[in-house]
């Protein structure tokens, strides 16, 4: 092949291995996969930003990507805003940080009409930028993974048949309503490295029995806000608070740190009070009290505090640097089988009200100030 044949053809190689991003924007009701759904004509790409236009549905008929999508909220007159629909099967969605876009999720509210994203049906939703919803999610069986925020000011419903996990890898912020329904799998809020808070300063109903993992601060300014009935685990390798102008209630926890020194610190009281047996495992960690009030009680057999059963888990009940007592109420308290736990009461009041069972010349259980009561 000649050398000006050759050069041209790479030429077009290369103009089209870097078309520029283009924004579409839709035409009315249709097909994601369709190029006459979409203004310039032509499916979207990984790339391009994308919007749903107020009283168009689009709808996935095979995995779709993009570099932005906007679900448009309507305004003024009448009728819908904009719908993503998953369709009747559940295509995974892509929002990808490509040519410059931010892979950013974005449903607008609406005065008349919000946005919708409707997964009902399920599907594998990733997010590499940030998550911000003001109009309305409604998810079955999804995978949802976003890498940067979270940010909820609508609603958002996880319907009875969510069995897939959620990964909310840059924190999650609740400012509108979360429920969980019977959603089974679970939902994890920051990661190990990182941390990444959740603070709910909203409606939060996690009513199922799905598992929440806080690798950062859990933090809720909304009294009654329910965590569900499983385990609240907090894992991770970075020290996290529990805290907010509301409480927390959960039903069972578990400290699950990487290393003994890695602390959880209470900021508000801390209820733990599953009806038939509450408990409180601090298996790998501390948990210091910090002039607060802890209570692990419950409504019918009693409530449960075990110390270890890995690496050191350490219970610190001390007060707040103002001066604040922290007071801390438990029917038993188990360092028998797992004797590498230990209490500290460096300060403060600690009621066992029942029972202590701890293992002789293992278990380490120091009072240096303040008042244990049997």
């Amino acid at each position: 092949m000649n050398s000006p044949i050759r050069e041209a053809l790479l030429l077009l190689a290369v103009a089209v291995a870097v078309a520029p991003a283009q924004s579409k924007v839709s035409t009315g009701n249709g097909s994601w996969n369709s190029a006459g759904t979409w203004s310039p004509a032509g499916v979207p790409g990984t790339s391009d930003s994308v919007t749903i236009l107020t009283g168009h549905i689009v709808t996935a008929t095979a995995a779709c990507s993009a570099g932005v999508l906007v679900v448009k909220g309507r305004d003024e007159g009448t009728g819908a805003g904009g719908r993503f629909s998953n369709g009747t099967w559940p295509w995974r969605v892509y929002l990808r940080k490509s040519g410059g876009r931010t892979g950013n999720l974005i449903v607008e509210p609406g005065s008349v009409a919000s946005g919708v994203f409707d997964q009902s049906d399920g599907g594998w939703t990733t997010i590499e930028g940030n998550y911000i919803n003001s109009g309305t999610h409604t998810a079955g069986s999804v995978e949802l993974i976003v890498d940067g925020v979270t940010v909820n000011n609508g609603s958002i419903t996880r319907s009875a048949n969510a069995t897939r996990s959620w990964v909310l890898r840059g924190g999650f912020t609740n400012n509108g309503s979360y429920a969980g329904l019977t959603a089974r799998d679970p939902c994890s809020v920051g990661t190990a490295a990182s941390g990444g808070a959740f603070v709910n300063n909203g409606t939060f109903a996690n009513s199922g029995n799905s598992r929440l993992y806080f690798f950062g601060d859990l933090v809720n300014n909304q009294p009654g806000a329910n965590f569900g009935n499983n385990y609240v685990f907090f894992p991770g390798g970075t020290d996290s608070r529990i805290g907010g102008s509301g409480g927390v209630r959960l039903w069972k926890a578990a400290i699950e740190k990487n290393a003994p020194a890695t602390t959880v610190t209470l900021d508000t009281t801390l209820v733990i009070t599953e009806p038939s047996w509450g408990a409180l495992l601090i298996e790998r960690g501390t948990l210091a009290t910090n002039g607060e009030s802890l209570s692990v009680w419950t409504e019918y057999l009693g409530g449960s505090m075990t110390l270890g059963g890995g690496p050191e888990g350490r219970l610190l009940v001390n007060n707040s640097p103002g001066g604040r007592q922290s007071r801390v109420f438990v029917i038993t308290l188990d360092q028998w089988d797992a004797p590498l736990g230990s209490v500290v009461v460096e300060d403060g009041l600690l009621h066992i009200r029942e029972q202590h069972g701890i293992a002789w010349g293992v278990a380490r259980f120091e009072l240096r100030k303040g008042t244990v009561r049997y």
